[in-house]
């Protein structure tokens, strides 16, 4: 690492860390934040034979081990731990490998608190296999809040049933995602994914559709901590086999979620992506049909939604109406001395009305 004036070793380098009989060292950075700390990993030596991996992290002065190195997690010779992720506070996500008589058995997601790794994930009967005590849990991203999402693998005895989302709120972990219905398999397997976290505490994912046990699609769905509410919406269904999908493709601090979805028709042909907005406070929208007169402007739809800004703008892709080409859009707040009823946007570059987001005020 260079700080300016000049270049430090960090990571784990000593005699535990360093082959005795070829001098062979391998530890390599992965994450850096703001504050100038770095998470890493390290191969581990009894001396000239590699046992294992660990991770560490360098706060800025000194480098120290972290993880999880004990019982289940050591095979006969020693462990392998991964970090993954840090945040401003220098807390860190990684999981540790588990071992049965040696063989690998699974993962334990942990996180570091600056002072002790804990264990966090599902780890009721449900997750774990009856016959080899298998479990995994992985832990994927942390906010400025310590919270973590993860995921972890469902079994129904030593049968595998998919895997199920998690947030760890600092105090509990929960499962999370959508478990009834057409989101769950006739042999009761289910598939939750979370995909971003922002700090507030909100989870974008997706769960798996089920026609019996056919898969059907996707559906995207968004979890609010503070309400330990789920919200999601199936825009379209085909009929003839309950197929839907939608995808969140972007979740902002505010609490605003963007995404697409697939529209049938009503003899079940695709008419193509769409763009949706969500937030708590007005629910799920179809971009397009809040733009006026959006065929005068030449495009046949808005089909992604990709990220939004400080400023509230949206930018994402269309189809133009008359090639079917597609075309980058930018949804830009229109601020005015004169109040208006509802938000006015410019939209390339010509004015078009729209009713703006009520967005989640940061704290």
């Amino acid at each position: 690492m260079t700080d300016g004036s000049s270049t430090k070793d960090i990571g784990l380098i000593g005699s535990g860390y360093t082959n005795s009989a070829t001098g062979f060292r391998n530890s390599t950075a992965s994450k850096l934040n703001e504050a100038g700390q770095a998470i890493g990993g390290a191969a581990v030596y009894n001396g000239s034979s590699y046992i294992g991996k660990t991770s560490w992290l360098y706060d800025g002065t000194t480098t120290t081990e972290i993880g999880i190195t004990g019982g289940v997690h050591i095979n006969n010779s020693g462990s392998h731990n991964t970090a993954k992720e840090l945040n401003e506070s220098g807390q860190v996500i990684g999981f540790s490998q588990r071992y049965n008589n040696g063989s690998y058995n699974g993962t334990t997601a942990w996180l570091y608190d600056g002072v002790t790794t804990k264990e966090i994930g599902l780890t009721s009967s449900g997750h774990i296999n009856s016959s080899t005590a298998f479990q995994k849990n992985s832990s994927n991203k942390i906010n400025e809040a310590g919270q973590v999402l993860g995921s972890a693998q469902r079994f129904d005895g030593a049968t595998s049933r998919g895997y199920d989302a998690w947030l760890y709120n600092g105090a509990t972990t929960k499962e999370i995602g959508l478990t009834g219905g057409v989101h769950t398999d006739s042999n009761g397997t289910q598939n939750n994914s979370g995909s971003r976290l922002n700090d507030a505490g909100q989870v974008t994912g997706y769960a798996q559709r089920y026609n019996g046990t056919a898969a059907a699609g996707y559906s995207a769905w968004l979890y609010d901590d503070d309400l330990d509410q789920t919200f999601f919406q199936d825009f379209s269904v085909r009929s003839s086999d309950g197929y839907s999908y939608s995808n969140a493709q972007y979740l902002g601090d505010d609490g605003l979620m963007l995404g697409n979805y697939e529209l049938f028709d009503i003899d079940d042909s695709s008419l193509g992506y769409y763009a949706f907005s969500f937030t708590i406070e007005d629910g799920f929208t179809e971009l397009g049909l809040l733009v006026n007169d959006l065929d005068d402007a030449g495009w046949l739809s808005l089909s992604y939604a990709l990220s939004s800004n400080e400023a509230e703008q949206i930018i994402g892709t269309g189809i133009l109406n008359d090639t079917a080409s597609t075309a980058a859009y930018l949804l830009t707040p229109h601020v005015s001395a004169v109040p208006v009823p509802a938000a006015a946007w410019l939209f390339g570059s010509g004015l078009i009305g729209l009713v703006g987001f009520a967005r989640r005020k940061k704290a």
